[in-house]
């Protein structure tokens, strides 16, 4: 991470243990990538419109997500002054069946976590969507943190927006 994205983060809070009980199996470690110099996985799954982004976030809130046809759904963690994003339909041995954010730490410390989706543009460019929803690492002081983590995905290389 360049040094001035490295001063952003730094400002992004304190690591803090899961601030949920961890069911089994949220604890498995699962691969994730390093996000941290604008780097997008091999086979990134885009989303068409924002609109599909919305509609995905709002069966995935209602637990539907046999009902999503194509989960383009991210969770993204800030940890060990790294970005770490992993696809969220990666099954998992435990309860849920499916990745949660402490898979993404194997249940250790992180500043906060959230989900992301990569939506492809007309021209070609993707861009990032991202929240701030995270049961594990739930945003302490969302005034302060949320503009940082803006500013760090930005800062790394992403062209970025805040679900809302």
């Amino acid at each position: 991470m360049k040094s001035e994205c490295l001063e952003i983060y730094k400002k992004t809070g304190t690591p803090q243990d899961p601030q949920k009980e961890l069911l089994r199996g949220e604890q498995n470690l699962i691969p994730s990538y390093d996000a941290s110099c604008n780097k997008f996985p091999k086979s990134v799954v885009t989303a068409s419109s924002l609109d599909e982004i919305k509609q995905e976030k709002k069966l995935a809130s209602l637990w539907k997500h046999e009902d999503i046809p194509v989960r383009r759904m991210y969770l993204w963690v800030l940890k060990d002054e790294k970005i770490f994003i992993a696809h969220e339909a990666i099954p998992v041995d435990s309860d849920r069946g499916f990745i949660c954010h402490s898979n993404i730490t194997a249940g250790e410390k992180a500043i906060i976590g959230g989900e992301l989706w990569f939506l492809k543009e007309a021209d070609g460019n993707i861009k990032v969507y991202i929240n701030f929803d995270s049961g594990r690492y739930k945003t302490v002081d969302a005034v302060k943190q949320y503009p940082l983590v803006i500013d760090l995905f930005k800062c790394v290389g992403y062209t970025v927006d805040k679900l809302v």
